[in-house]
């Protein structure tokens, strides 16, 4: 295909990708105050890792609050192949400390087998963590456990984490296995779904997978996903073209953020009150943006500058995680934005 006959099939691609996102949105503005597309319950809370570690460790808990006894256990060990286990005793533990000052973040204990997760949402792997993980557990629990590493995507850990030969000696041995929020954790709240006998359980967790769905993989309907999904097969080299250009701007964007990371730190602000401190945090990488923040401490007041990659786009804001109305005000007079987007600026 020659070069302008493939732009004018992107461009054509483009078009009819933009005509039924728009029918799609139309759909949605249409049945929005029957469904309510976009309410997620979560979105009043912070939710992170530790967060999501403590839901699934209440569900995986024959004694917790939910009231369904042994289900959701026994659903999740079939869920990754641990059938055989003696289930009399089970003891549920989040943020379990162990050497090292490592913190475990589910552990959960049998008689005769320990099986700890390791949950992975956006934070990266620190040095010799699962190692330290598997050394602790191959001391404390006879050689009788399963390790998992928990990620969205299935991805595999970081070598510095865990080296890839010690991985797969591991994982030959069964104790060690990857599992996804993708793949695994939202079939596993479907099952769950299924065998709660109490509707508010039901209702909660059908809350907590849509939230996970909207943090990982967007808010778009399955209808939807799947029309693109055929017009992406049926336009492979085209859209290849598109995703190859679009990685490099992305990537550029990421490249931006670790300047500006750099340039923080080597030059930081010189504050006139020794009241005020600075402190600095990044580059580091949350729900699959880019980001570097700086943040103006006073007291235990602390308004934070952030500037992040999203998509294409570099976008700064501030904020503050204690609200206080009159420093509110002064940051509203101060005549900075609440959100700006820089994308225009570094084209």
């Amino acid at each position: 295909m020659e070069i302008a006959e493939s732009e004018i099939r992107i461009k054509e691609i483009l078009t009819t990708t933009g005509i039924k996102i728009e029918i799609f949105n139309e759909f949605r503005a249409s049945y929005e105050s029957q469904l309510a597309f976009n309410f997620d319950i979560f979105q009043f809370f912070r939710v992170g890792e530790n967060k999501v570690s403590e839901v699934l460790a209440f569900f995986l808990d024959p004694k917790g609050a939910h009231g369904q006894k042994a289900k959701f256990l026994n659903a999740f060990l079939e869920s990754i192949g641990e059938k055989n286990i003696e289930r009399t005793h089970a003891g549920i533990k989040c943020e379990k400390v162990i050497t090292n000052g490592r913190r475990l973040d589910i552990l959960i204990e049998f008689d005769d087998r320990v099986i700890a997760i390791e949950n992975k949402l956006w934070a990266l792997d620190q040095n010799n963590q699962l190692k330290d993980y598997s050394d602790y557990l191959e001391q404390s629990t006879n050689n009788s456990y399963l390790l998992l590493y928990l990620n969205p995507y299935l991805s595999p850990p970081g070598v510095n984490s865990m080296d890839i030969n010690l991985v797969k000696e591991l994982e030959s041995a069964g104790k060690f296995k990857r599992i996804s929020y993708k793949h695994d954790i939202l079939k596993l709240l479907d099952k769950w779904m299924a065998i709660s006998e109490a509707d508010s359980v039901t209702f909660f967790i059908k809350q907590f997978k849509q939230h996970l769905k909207n943090k990982f993989f967007g808010n778009k309907s399955h209808n939807m996903t799947n029309t693109l999904r055929k017009l992406v097969v049926s336009n492979q080299e085209e859209v290849e073209a598109l995703m190859t250009t679009y990685k490099a701007i992305q990537d550029s964007r990421i490249g931006l953020i670790n300047e500006i990371a750099t340039a923080i730190k080597k030059s930081p602000f010189k504050l006139k009150d020794s009241a005020i401190t600075l402190k600095i945090e990044g580059p580091f990488t949350y729900e699959n943006r880019r980001v570097v923040k700086y943040g103006l401490v006073y007291k235990e007041q602390t308004v934070w500058v952030q500037v992040f990659q999203k998509g294409l786009d570099i976008i700064s804001n501030y904020y503050m995680p204690k609200v206080d109305v009159r420093f509110e005000d002064i940051m509203k007079g101060s005549g900075l934005n609440k959100k700006v987007t820089l994308s225009d600026s570094i084209q």
